[in-house]
């Protein structure tokens, strides 16, 4: 999904792990209790993280970041469809490959939703992948968001950025 030449660090090499998540088989569906916004506090994306494994090519990132924003969001309907369908091997595949996309972009709380996903329908815990699709629908709309705000920042006037004292040019 990601393979375009330099778009690979150490984050999708062959084998590598993903950033800051568990093995499937360290990983239980979690618990009734837990809100779908459990990794709310942590930013969507690490943007310096990512820059750095894409070796500053910020271009490349923010089409890649466009990509999977564009396939989470189809994914969620195609999770909440297997699901319907029982279909447990299409979650895990489906929800594997989102993960590591994630993954390779350090959106580590979509990439840990995913995770969730993925090791419950290996287990065939269907409360385990609903709560697990509620959290990758809430991600989902965290990290767009996130971007979203990132690109109407950008885009405002260098006159409406303030500067520091000093600094004038």
């Amino acid at each position: 999904m990601y393979d375009e030449p330099g778009a690979r660090g150490s984050l999708g090499e062959e084998g590598g792990a993903s950033p800051d998540l568990p093995s499937p088989a360290d990983s239980a569906a979690p618990e009734a209790s837990d809100p779908p916004e459990a990794d709310s506090q942590t930013v969507p994306i690490d943007l310096d993280r990512a820059l750095d494994e894409f070796l500053g090519k910020w271009a490349l990132l923010e089409s890649l970041v466009d990509r999977l924003l564009e396939e989470a969001e189809g994914q969620i309907d195609a999770f909440q469809r297997a699901l319907r369908n029982d279909d447990w091997e299409t979650l895990r595949r489906e929800s594997h490959r989102m993960r590591g996309g994630a993954a390779n972009l350090v959106a580590v709380p979509l990439a840990s939703a995913a995770h969730t996903i993925e090791a419950s329908a290996a287990s065939r815990d269907r409360t385990g992948v609903e709560r697990g699709v509620s959290r990758f629908r809430h991600e989902f709309q965290r990290l767009t968001q996130f971007v979203s705000d990132r690109r109407s920042q950008q885009a405002k006037p260098e006159s409406a950025v303030p500067r520091r004292r000093g600094c004038e040019s």
